[in-house]
């Protein structure tokens, strides 16, 4: 289950910067009569009355006015607008004032050590939920391996440096991967990615594939059919699929690995 208070916190910053925008616009209006405007419709043409709040009295409105009615109803919609921005705006600071998605993990995590080994809690731990992930997504699979040539922080031995920059990147940053798991696809595909990582925040899993020869067009065309195997299958590229790439003149860089790392594994 995800914690969604992170993205609360960015829609209230747009609720915030909405309403500074409409704070602006305000003094456009100033000096404008206070005058509501009906609407009616004939003949399929709409039709524009000015009328007096104070009498009720309404006025057709003729031409030459059109940019008076303009101004009045677009001010009439800011100020309904803004209404609902700050009743928005006080609802969702008193909701996350008491939301914390946390306490529902700490319900267990609080109990004393004797009562949690008699009890199966509603949502698993962090480390009873990467437990069972690595568990159900081992490594290893590929059935043509070759002697990896790097050895990786967390042990294991790659084909290549790029591999291990990636692997050594996930390691850094505590995320949890496998190197080399299985996919089963329709049609009976079967792929193993360079990489399985999850999300420990919102327990969601990424298949990583390195592309390391795309100057060789064989190489590149092999691949590019992989993908879209792996798009048939509901793996998409930039969604549940992070992809890198190098060539012989443009090797990978370690400043790309950071930014995927951070936009969709933390």
């Amino acid at each position: 289950m995800n914690n969604y208070r992170e993205e609360l916190g960015i829609q209230q910053d747009i609720i915030t910067k909405l309403k500074k925008e409409l704070e602006k616009k305000r003094s456009r209006y100033r000096g404008l009569e206070d005058k509501k405007i009906r609407v009616s419709n004939s003949n399929g043409h709409h039709q524009y009355y000015i009328v007096d709040p104070s009498t009720g009295k309404k006025i057709y409105a003729g031409k030459g006015q059109e940019g008076f009615v303009r101004r009045q109803v677009q001010r009439e919609y800011e100020e309904k607008l803004s209404k609902k921005l700050n009743t928005m705006d006080r609802e969702l600071k008193r909701f996350l004032r008491k939301y914390d998605f946390e306490k529902i993990k700490k319900a267990y995590e609080n109990m004393p050590i004797g009562k949690k080994l008699l009890v199966k809690p509603l949502i698993q731990s962090d480390i009873q939920y990467i437990e069972e992930w690595l568990e159900s997504h081992p490594g290893g699979k590929n059935p043509f391996p070759q002697e990896g040539k790097y050895q990786t922080v967390k042990g294991e031995k790659v084909r290549s440096k790029s591999e291990k920059i990636i692997a050594d990147a996930l390691e850094r940053h505590k995320i949890p991967y496998q190197y080399e798991p299985l996919i089963e696809l329709n049609d009976y595909h079967v792929m193993y990615p360079d990489f399985v990582a999850l999300n420990i925040r919102t327990r969601e899993q990424y298949y990583w594939e390195h592309l390391g020869l795309i100057s060789d067009m064989e190489y590149a065309t092999k691949n590019m059919r992989k993908m879209q195997i792996y798009e048939e299958n509901g793996y998409l590229l930039g969604q549940n699929l992070i992809v890198t790439m190098e060539s012989a003149e443009i090797p990978l860089q370690m400043k790309l690995v950071e930014e995927k790392i951070k936009a969709f594994l933390l």
